[in-house]
């Protein structure tokens, strides 16, 4: 029993050679739209996996969405599932998430000479996040989160951590938002006698619709600030589409982290079905590719595909794919005149 707490506590002090940080999975994307963007999203809304980011960003939610998400890394070993679900809930929108990360296999080495396998680290973490909308142009939201870490297959720590955050629309200009939120208020994380401090991070930004690019083509230009325990960063992301269709790219500056930049795509088939795909470029760990697949549970949501096309692109909420005001809105459609009875 010694021997596997001194072996724990040297693993405890040298893991910052290791891929496993304590706590990643309250940093990892929940969609793959939010990775392909870099981050660059604390001023979007409509879009429940960018909770993730500022829990605000729920709170002009209006048809329920359901949205999950997968990757694995190869160079790491690490894998990643998570699970979101948000729908209105009285004066407010609720938001649900469970993420699950792996960090990974590894050789454990005891001091008597025998050697296992085991994992690195093992994070189950869920959050419940709750937005207001106080206008039309202000939301606020916040979110408790309990996670659970295992580390070396056997050192249990549990605790709880708290966001908070908030966005305005139309800041001094219609086409411009703005967010900022403060993500992972917590206690730490205590294996043993150890506690290592949770991956706080505050985080603002905005976001600027580009209008009269050409027809049907709507891009957004957006740049994030963030403090974190590494120092300071600033994150761009700019986002095209076009009908149906999606481009984005993201690019962090002066950042400590491994990412180079993210590219991603995004398909909406006929406004129900999101598909999303986000790859990041790491200077070290390579590629990391993500997929997330999200559904509106709108019986309508398909008949508004037509509709959405032909609407001018001035009614585009930034970072929403939607219509402006509650980004999730069904875009308004005018009846066929009805032939008048003719009086004789």
């Amino acid at each position: 029993m010694r021997t596997k707490a001194l072996v724990f506590a040297l693993f405890i002090m040298f893991r910052g050679v290791s891929s496993a940080i304590t706590g990643y999975v309250l940093l990892e994307d929940i969609g793959a739209r939010g990775a392909g963007l870099a981050g660059a999203c604390t001023s979007f809304t409509g879009d429940i996996t960018l909770l993730r980011y500022n829990p605000a960003s729920i709170a002009d939610l209006q048809i329920p969405q359901l949205s999950t998400m997968y990757y694995n890394s190869g160079s790491t070993g690490m894998n990643f599932g998570s699970i979101t679900y948000g729908q209105k809930m009285g004066i407010g929108v609720l938001g649900i998430n469970l993420s699950y990360m792996d960090g990974g296999a590894m050789d454990l080495n005891s001091l008597d000479g025998t050697s296992v396998i085991v994992s690195s680290e093992q994070d189950i973490m869920g959050s419940v996040t709750f937005g207001l909308p106080l206008g039309n142009k202000l939301g606020i939201g916040a979110s408790l989160k309990a996670l659970s870490s295992t580390l070396i297959g056997s050192k249990n720590a549990l605790t709880f951590a708290f966001d908070a955050g908030a966005f305005y629309k139309g800041l001094f200009m219609e086409e411009l938002n703005a967010g900022i939120s403060i993500l992972n208020l917590g206690t730490g994380l205590k294996y043993l006698d150890t506690t290592e401090s949770l991956p706080f991070v505050i985080q603002g930004g905005v976001s600027y619709l580009v209008n009269g690019l050409a027809q049907d083509l709507v891009v957004v230009v957006a740049m994030d600030g963030v403090i974190n325990g590494d120092g300071k960063m600033v994150k761009l992301g700019i986002e095209g589409n076009y009908q149906e269709y999606a481009v984005r790219i993201g690019v962090p500056f002066l950042s400590t982290d491994d990412q180079s930049f993210s590219f991603g795509l995004g398909y909406r088939m006929e406004e129900q079905y999101i598909f999303d795909y986000g790859v990041s470029f790491g200077k070290s760990l390579g590629l990391t590719h993500r997929i997330s697949v999200g559904i509106l549970l709108d019986d309508t949501a398909g008949s508004r595909t037509k509709k959405r096309k032909t609407e001018n692109n001035q009614g585009y909420t930034p970072g929403s794919g939607n219509v402006k005001g509650n980004a999730s809105t069904p875009i308004p459609v005018k009846e066929s005149p009805q032939a008048k009875p003719v009086v004789k």
